[in-house]
């Protein structure tokens, strides 16, 4: 278990928590640590001395990581990586045997590849295919404030509960929506937006022209997904959850949801026809 000192040097932020957040009153100052998974995460100053000695940990030893990942899965390290600030950037390091698949790059074990400013994904697969995801944000100069942090009784939840999104069983018409909505993501395209649904509509023509596709079809079903999802106490799914201006935020978290509980998967685009395999 880290430090008492150290973790005072955190902000926990609790399971459904976004790294992109974005409120309308205060800044944050450069250089802040948002690191996210679907169990939770964290925030850190990067002035915080604690941090300038030791870094922030992810993987699935819940007791050891600041971070937790991939509970019960054997392939994913007790800390499959580390994030640490020496002065001017945040350093990751992979520290497992799974590659960290970033945007441009892989990360293979032992490497260590610095994080700029900006909103970045980090994605780990495994030899049978579960997939996770990592989030993670450096705040550029003059951001809007973490979310408020949680409370003591909240905390004691995060580090003693297993609190994941079920893997949801898709009806076929219904993962082909996602999919499509969720491309960029899946593709591990860099600072990825859900598809606008006039072009999700598009790609579904191509993919399965046997049916009439609209943008309000494809609208109708990701709305009645998500509610679905948000009835279940699934967090940011709902317009009065989040702060103005609303943009594409809310199918932003459902797509982290989804991807997080590995409901939907990189391997989904090829295996539906929307890219072609090699």
């Amino acid at each position: 278990m880290a430090p008492t000192s150290v973790r005072r040097a955190l902000t926990h932020l609790p399971p459904g928590a976004d790294a992109r957040v974005r409120t309308p009153d205060g800044t944050d100052p450069a250089d802040v640590l948002y690191v996210v998974t679907g169990d939770g995460g964290v925030r850190v100053d990067p002035g915080a001395r604690e941090f300038r000695e030791r870094p922030v940990l992810i993987g699935r030893n819940r007791p050891e990581v600041d971070v937790y990942l991939a509970p019960g899965d054997a392939e994913v390290a007790r800390v499959q990586a580390s994030l640490l600030f020496d002065g001017a950037t945040w350093q990751l390091t992979n520290h497992g045997p799974l590659p960290c698949r970033l945007p441009a790059r892989e990360v293979r074990a032992g490497e260590v590849v610095p994080i700029g400013r900006g909103y970045l994904t980090v994605h780990l697969e495994t030899r049978i295919g579960r997939h996770y995801l990592v989030e993670i944000r450096v705040t550029r100069e003059r951001e809007p404030p973490p979310p408020a942090p949680v409370d003591a009784d909240d905390e004691a939840r995060l580090e003693t509960d297993d609190v994941r999104v079920r893997r949801r069983d898709l009806a076929p018409v219904d993962r082909l929506v996602l999919v499509a909505l969720a491309r960029r993501y899946l593709a591990f395209e860099p600072d990825p937006a859900p598809l606008p649904w006039a072009q999700v509509a598009a790609e579904l023509d191509e993919v399965a022209p046997d049916r009439l596709w609209s943008r309000r079809v494809v609208e109708n079903r990701v709305r009645r997904i998500r509610e679905e999802m948000a009835a279940e106490g699934l967090a940011g799914l709902r317009a009065e959850e989040i702060a103005p201006p609303l943009g594409n935020q809310i199918n932003h978290n459902l797509i982290l949801w989804l991807m997080n509980s590995r409901t939907i998967r990189p391997s989904d685009l090829a295996d539906l026809g929307f890219v072609d395999e090699d």
